[in-house]
């Protein structure tokens, strides 16, 4: 038996932690693309169904990306039902799914932000947490963005 410091986790421990990590961001990805499939669907608005699709394949990518970053295999294509999430009001109405993509991207920033500063100092785990929060800000910033200009009746700058 070897001896491992109190502070250092074992290379088993290392990675499980990195799999659960890598398991919570493809869910979150998988989450926000059914979303914004399921909105992109839903709305009557030309220009709004073109965003929502436009970022159901941002978040397709995102999670390719983390599948070659960490040599795993795609996840199928399941459906998932986020109706019990409560965050539409009224499906289909564009407030609603601004507002509702807006607080998905925020709720996976701070979730990630939270993960990341209760991962250890210098871990893979951290640094992934780290880059996925950044990346859910920006989401969540370029659809209040979005929003403002849809209100506005300017064109979108997707």
């Amino acid at each position: 038996m070897s001896y491992q410091p109190a502070h250092q986790a074992s290379p088993e421990a290392e990675r499980g932690d990195r799999m659960a990590a890598l398991r919570t961001a493809f869910e979150i990805e998988l989450g926000g693309r059914a979303f914004y499939e399921r909105a992109a669907r839903e709305t009557k608005d030309a220009k709004l169904k073109t965003l929502f699709t436009r970022l159901a394949t941002m978040e397709k990518e995102h999670t390719d990306t983390l599948c070659r970053r960490y040599h795993l295999p795609a996840p199928t294509d399941a459906r998932i039902d986020l109706s019990h999430l409560g965050l539409v009001e009224r499906p289909g109405d564009a407030e609603s799914l601004f507002a509702a993509a807006i607080t998905l991207e925020e709720r996976a920033a701070l979730f990630f932000g939270e993960r990341a500063e209760a991962a250890a100092e210098g871990s893979p785990e951290r640094q992934l947490y780290r880059e996925l929060a950044a990346e859910e800000r920006e989401h969540a910033e370029m659809l209040t963005t979005e929003h403002a200009r849809w209100k506005a009746g300017k064109p979108g700058l997707l």
